[in-house]
């Protein structure tokens, strides 16, 4: 009898699973959610899926997807300015709560990565709220320049101690997948390039065969090559005039290569020193403009009636565009000093910063 019972409720839940074919289910209650509408974009390493979720009441959402096969979805709204990512496992239940002031502190609940996140982030919860905070004031249309100077400062004080509070994270939990995760959210731009080596360094081997620890490390591979202290990337590339420029040729001058946005829109609108970089040191440094633009004949037009030889490089057949990707550059403008050897000297986005070193440089010779 009591078997007959147990097979009895055996097929019942047996039928109860088969009719419940929601692949991924989420539910979610945000505090100061104002949106009607947020987005979700669920992906995996080969393809995304938009969809457009409606708060049944303020706050509150239900989204449940049948199909895919999916690593994680990105909510975002507030015009795509606030987002937040929820790692899924098939079948796994995920529940979202909090403030949607501070993303970085919602609770998030399903999953072994979304707690480890969640802990994390609730353990440097007033580092994470200042952060906010301190970005927040910056949209302040009253907000001086003296203020935002301080602002920028105290934002800059904070995101280092984020950055070293992630990595004593990681060196705790150095098995966990959350780790792994971290690293790619903080440490996977040219600015953290010595966290990512060292987060790398201190992961457990047993994460290695994960292919967000191969994407990582083939990226880390990549930053190296670009680092102050090590050799420049050989390239060879013709500039708007059509002459051949290589940098195996080039030995009796240090090199300032400099990559910009359109060279249009930089010329006029004097974003950065590139007219006075060329007056004041074209003798003594080659300089090499790389910009996006991709009609040479356009920009030697524009620059006909300068007195300064221009050396510019634009991305017709897609020499630019080459360029920034063997160079790492993820934002513009980016300013590379390189010494005679063909070693990097400098590297940074601040024009005032190499116009400094140049004049350091000439003054000790």
């Amino acid at each position: 009898m009591i078997g007959k019972l147990l097979l009895i409720m055996s097929l019942l839940i047996g039928l109860s699973a088969c009719g419940d074919d929601v692949a991924y289910r989420i539910k979610g209650n945000l505090e100061n959610l104002k949106d009607e509408k947020i987005y979700a974009v669920f992906e995996n390493a080969n393809s995304q899926d938009i969809d457009t979720v409606s708060c049944e009441k303020p706050g509150e959402f239900k989204i449940e997807k049948k199909t895919g096969d999916f690593d994680q979805v990105t909510f975002l709204w507030n015009k795509k300015h606030d987002w937040f990512t929820v790692f899924l496992e098939k079948g796994k239940e995920i529940h979202i709560s909090g403030d949607a002031l501070y993303p970085q502190l919602l609770q998030i609940k399903g999953g072994k990565i979304n707690h480890d996140l969640t802990e994390m982030h609730k353990n440097n919860a007033e580092l994470f709220r200042e952060q906010t905070d301190l970005c927040r004031s910056l949209e302040a249309p009253e907000i001086s320049s003296i203020e935002k100077a301080d602002v920028m400062a105290r934002i800059a004080n904070v995101n280092l101690q984020i950055d070293e509070a992630v990595m004593s994270y990681i060196t705790d939990h150095p098995e966990r997948k959350a780790s792994l995760v971290l690293t790619q959210q903080y440490f996977m731009n040219p600015e953290h390039w010595r966290y990512l080596d060292k987060a790398l360094t201190t992961l457990s081997s047993s994460l290695t065969p994960d292919p967000l620890y191969k994407e990582l490390s083939e990226y880390n591979t990549r930053l190296k090559r670009t680092i102050p202290g090590s050799k420049a990337p050989a390239f060879s590339v013709k500039n708007i005039y059509g002459k051949r420029i290589a940098l195996k040729d080039i030995k009796d001058k240090e090199i300032l290569l400099l990559f910009t946005a359109p060279w249009t829109d930089i010329y006029l609108s004097k974003q950065i020193l590139i007219e006075t970089f060329s007056t004041d040191f074209s003798k003594d440094y080659e300089i090499i403009i790389v910009s996006l633009d991709t009609d040479p004949q356009q920009v030697r037009k524009l620059v006909s009636k300068s007195k300064i030889h221009w050396n510019i490089v634009t991305d017709s057949a897609s020499q630019a565009s080459q360029l920034l990707d063997l160079y790492n550059v993820s934002s513009l403008p980016r300013y590379f000093l390189i010494d005679k050897e063909h070693n990097i000297k400098v590297k940074t986005d601040s024009g005032e910063e190499i116009r400094k070193k140049i004049a350091e440089s000439q003054s000790s010779d």
